[in-house]
């Protein structure tokens, strides 16, 4: 049992209870008041109270997963290709981090982290075709999802542009991994903030329409409850290939090959027609810059 100062126990105390339950409660109090709760949780080590603090308020994203072989153009991270063995956080690095804040927010006796929404757990990364590196055995992205929310109670978002076809590496462990998330999901509706499905113009893949199609196809289900959307986006100028007309056929070839999938199914997700998706809006426009 780490030893705890009688100071920072008798402030504690006497913090009232509405500040302990409000949104980023650390950032509410006296920090220097509270040194020594943080005492041997590794993942704290040299860490003062006042930037744990901090980290409370913006932790937006966990990034997983570091690097992306799709090269989409787009890309606000300009993500390449990552370097062999560094593709993945390392798991048991996860399980201290999130350990870390749970222990935390016991000995406090109330959630540090409270008044996080969720938390991203990529920002350049295409997570459903990789595993998660651990010394003992790989993990499954759903399996890390699960211990985030289990240990930080706080959703994931998790964002993808789809996987490989069949006859490419990778296609039976993203679509194992699709309907885990998927199942997921319907265990406990708030386990997960939302799939993004990401549809555009920038991704130069073969047989793009099949795999956006199949993508959709696997978290159908999801988007009856709202936990399932798209990320449409185009250019807002008139370029060859990116701009609103290109991507509309696009999207228009994608929802016929998910028609043959679902079948009659189909008719029950009326807010996913070329219609509704591909109406015009400012918040569909990016410049494949990078």
């Amino acid at each position: 049992m780490a030893y705890i100062p009688i100071q920072a126990k008798s402030y504690i105390a006497k913090v009232p209870s509405s500040i302990k339950t409000s949104h980023f409660p650390l950032t509410q109090m006296d920090t220097k008041m509270l040194e020594g709760f943080q005492a041997e949780i590794p993942v704290f080590n040299g860490v003062k109270m006042e930037d744990i603090a901090f980290i409370t308020k913006r932790l937006e994203t966990l990034n997983l997963f570091r690097g992306c072989k799709w090269g989409c153009s787009h890309c606000l991270k300009n993500s390449l290709a990552p370097k062999k063995g560094r593709e993945t956080i390392l798991y048991e690095d996860l399980k201290h981090f999130v350990f870390g804040f749970s222990t935390l927010s016991e000995r406090l006796g109330f959630d540090v982290l409270s008044g996080n929404k969720f938390i991203n757990i990529v920002d350049d990364s295409n997570p459903i075709d990789m595993k998660i590196k651990g010394l003992k055995r790989e993990h499954s992205v759903t399996e890390a999802m699960k211990l985030i929310y289990k240990k930080l109670n706080i959703p994931t978002l998790f964002v993808t542009s789809g996987w490989a076809d069949k006859n490419l590496e990778g296609f039976e462990y993203a679509t194992k991994t699709a309907k885990s998330i998927v199942k997921m999901i319907k265990d406990d509706k708030n386990s997960v903030k939302e799939v993004k499905i990401s549809i555009n113009p920038f991704m130069n893949v073969q047989n793009y329409t099949d795999r956006m199609a199949r993508t959709m196809f696997a978290f159908l289900d999801l988007f009856k409850t709202n936990k399932a959307s798209i990320t449409y986006k185009h250019t807002k100028e008139d370029k060859q290939g990116f701009d609103e007309n290109a991507t509309k056929k696009i999207y228009e070839e994608i929802y016929e090959k998910l028609q043959q999938l679902a079948d009659s199914k189909l008719e029950e997700f009326p807010k996913l027609k070329p219609k509704i998706v591909t109406d015009w809006r400012a918040s569909h426009w990016i410049e494949p810059s990078g």
